[in-house]
């Protein structure tokens, strides 16, 4: 955990508690990233950063139909 140690103390580390929901622990890290642009921390998310933080499921593959 050396690397965390370094990143602390340039206070760069944000403790988040992990039992709280995905959209929850997503506010509290905007809430701590400093000199962020607000506006782009507040664009939604597309469907497949939804999708890979697990806030939504992925779609179902429709089959291909052969004529």
């Amino acid at each position: 955990m050396l690397i965390v140690d370094v990143f602390r103390a340039e206070n760069k580390v944000v403790d988040v508690d992990t039992s709280l929901g995905r959209t929850e622990v997503w506010e509290l890290v905007k809430a701590k990233l400093p000199g962020t642009d607000q506006a782009l921390l507040n664009t939604p998310l597309t469907e497949r950063s939804e999708c890979l933080l697990g806030m939504r499921p992925w779609p179902k593959k429709q089959k291909a139909c052969i004529l």
